[in-house]
């Protein structure tokens, strides 16, 4: 059973510049979890804000948190928009993946006619049910058929669940990863692999929300196209 305790969203500011630097989730207190990563800045292998901590000093930081108490999926959801807002502001994040991995609510619906079929707690709870693996449906849930082993996958909930377009025929955008403004337009994430040579995977998984940037720049799909999906 999932844990039904709620969590709150925080951000760590750089007190010299007054920016935001790391945007985090926990379901603890947020100085249990600022205990948390000065711990493991001590360590010998540390990941990039836990690095910081140990080269700068903790008091090189102020603890922010939002006292608004979410459920997982809700979590995951405004940690990925925070640090997706961060980001097109130009500040310069710790955070090493755009966010989200928080364990969510699963959603397996009929191929035919798009309606409700199970729930899941877990990944590994659904795959068990289709005899696969965790990382098959997560990829589903994510993918732009959400198809796999024929049903549809989702982390969001919606009654009937109806297929988008293929994302992979979607016009795409680049952006600046500073400032946020469109730089150039593409007709396709083939399109904009083959003019600008970043890798096709890379820039679909920015346009997913499943990484921060591919090649130096931020990408998305094209807001006039944003009529598909779920």
């Amino acid at each position: 059973m999932k844990n039904s305790k709620k969590g709150f969203v925080y951000t760590v500011v750089d007190k010299k510049t007054d920016k935001v630097v790391y945007v985090g989730i926990t379901k603890d207190t947020l100085k249990s979890r600022k205990n948390d990563h000065i711990k493991k800045s001590r360590r010998e292998k540390k990941y990039p804000f836990q690095n910081a901590i140990a080269t700068l000093g903790v008091d090189a930081f102020k603890w922010e948190a939002n006292t608004t108490l979410l459920n997982n999926d809700e979590l995951a959801e405004k940690e990925k928009e925070l640090i997706s807002q961060y980001i097109l502001k130009g500040n310069k994040l710790y955070n090493i993946d755009s966010g989200g991995g928080i364990q969510k609510t699963i959603y397996k619906y009929k191929i035919d006619d798009g309606s409700l079929l199970k729930t899941f707690d877990s990944l590994e709870e659904a795959s068990k049910t289709v005899n696969s693996t965790k990382q098959s449906i997560s990829k589903a849930c994510l993918s732009s058929t959400y198809k796999h082993r024929g049903y549809l996958w989702s982390y969001k909930f919606k009654v009937p669940f109806i297929q988008g377009k293929d994302l992979r025929k979607k016009r795409v955008e680049k952006l600046s990863l500073h400032s946020g403004e469109i730089i150039e337009t593409y007709n396709s994430v083939a399109d904009a692999s083959k003019k600008t040579g970043i890798n096709k995977t890379s820039i679909a998984k920015v346009c997913r929300g499943e990484r921060v940037s591919a090649g130096g720049y931020k990408w998305t799909f094209c807001l006039k196209d944003k009529g598909y999906g779920i």
